[in-house]
């Protein structure tokens, strides 16, 4: 049985912290704490020696899905 992608991406998250996710990714903006706890649970992003987030290959995969499904 196939599982769906974007399920897997969006599991326990809200509105918004995929794009959040795109937005730390890029170096734009960065996200509030709670948002951060969310993506950090997922395994999305990590925090690094120096106290900056960093996404992790599970968070690149989450982005790419996110950026397939034309949402």
């Amino acid at each position: 049985m196939a599982r769906d992608p974007r399920a897997w991406a969006t599991y326990k998250l809200k509105p918004g912290d995929l794009t959040a996710l795109v937005s730390i990714a890029s170096r734009r903006a960065w996200a509030d704490e709670t948002r951060l706890a969310r993506l950090r649970r997922r395994g999305f992003v990590t925090e690094r020696n120096d106290g900056a987030v960093a996404v992790t290959i599970r968070g690149r995969l989450a982005i790419a899905i996110k950026r397939s499904m034309l949402w």
